[in-house]
């Protein structure tokens, strides 16, 4: 569930199967904030990981194409490279954008920022398969 909670101003995720003593209420919907983009936020927000959001630079496969539309929508840059090969920006959570790449692993890899990319090389390094 995505809201902004009272006496707050920015949305955030709830997880509805962690919640308790739900009610269902039939007031109106409180529309704070009509310009609210729920599209933008799901594709900012991967895997409902909130956080700041920023840029968040990465070479893939061009195979991978739709996938990345898929989750990230048309309003992305993407640089076609050399051979097959894209680049692309996206704005997202580092957090939330992680898991999404490291399913992609033989096909992406981290440009930018450096700690995304560094964080993802230490996964790969230290895991239950390498051990």
């Amino acid at each position: 569930m995505i809201c902004v909670g009272e006496g707050f101003t920015e949305p955030a995720l709830y997880r509805i199967d962690k919640m308790k003593d739900i009610e269902i209420k039939s007031e109106p919907l409180d529309k704070r904030n009509a310009d609210f983009d729920i599209v933008k936020f799901v594709q900012e927000y991967v895997y409902a990981f909130a956080g700041k959001t920023e840029e968040i630079i990465f070479h893939c496969d061009a195979n991978i194409l739709d996938d990345i539309i898929d989750k990230f929508g048309t309003d992305i840059k993407i640089t076609d490279l050399h051979d097959g090969e894209l680049e692309v920006a996206v704005k997202a959570t580092e957090k939330g954008i992680k898991f999404w790449l490291l399913q992609y692993l033989p096909s992406v890899e981290v440009v930018s920022p450096e700690s995304l990319r560094d964080e993802i090389t230490k996964l790969i390094a230290n895991n239950r398969y390498t051990k």
